[in-house]
């Protein structure tokens, strides 16, 4: 199997974690199942099956993230060697990033619901907004962003590549640096982007796998 095909495989993949995450993420912002720092202390450690299945598949997610953009870093090392070595350097930090702020709330989180303070708690919960374990996250994909715009440039400038998903791609990065612009800020419209770069990004996805498939 060529490369391509693989990171088409991946991307594939990718794609069926995200939709899986926004239909949980979508699920507990309407049944209000979202942890709180309430809800956490008063749990003693023991949180609803549905917590484990999103951190898990956003932990999932983040694998697959960072080895579509590797795969896109190998496919175009020769033709954007600039581009790719840059796009390599920040692909794992995102990934770290990522995993200290998805495995913390399966792994640490029901364990400080125990015996931390109120304080401690709350610092990690990612859906706090504040908290060091939010801006951990929001951290991570504004690094990714870095990525994500050079890949995307790389992609619209490739004669066969996909210039609407490369496009795409690149205002998704754009986003998710306005979420940490709006993080630090606190501004609650800024910080909402690092959704919109979320949706932009599963649909540049969908762009670049369909005109992959092609060949």
């Amino acid at each position: 199997m060529s490369i391509e095909r693989r990171v088409t495989s991946l991307i594939i993949s990718l794609v069926v974690s995200l939709l899986v995450w926004g239909a949980f993420m979508v699920f507990t912002e309407i049944s209000s199942t979202y942890p709180t720092v309430a809800s956490v202390v008063s749990s003693g450690g023991v949180f609803a099956w549905q917590h484990y299945v999103i951190y898990l598949n956003a932990a999932l997610l983040t694998v697959l993230t960072a080895a579509v953009f590797s795969g896109f870093c190998v496919i175009y090392a020769d033709d954007f060697p600039l581009a790719t070595r840059i796009a390599g350097v920040f692909i794992p930090v995102y990934a770290v990033g990522n995993f200290v702020a998805y495995l913390s709330q399966v792994i640490l989180l029901p364990r400080m619901a125990e015996t931390a303070s109120i304080d401690l708690v709350f610092q990690w919960i990612q859906t706090a907004d504040g908290s060091i374990v939010q801006f951990i996250n929001i951290l991570s994909y504004a690094v990714l962003g870095i990525p994500s715009i050079l890949i995307g440039r790389v992609l619209v400038r490739d004669p066969v590549g996909s210039s609407v998903g490369g496009t795409l791609l690149i205002i998704s990065g754009l986003l998710s640096m306005l979420a940490l612009a709006g993080f630090a800020a606190a501004n609650v419209v800024l910080l909402l982007m690092s959704l919109v770069s979320g949706g932009v990004f599963l649909i540049a996805l969908i762009v670049i796998a369909a005109r992959m498939s092609k060949g």
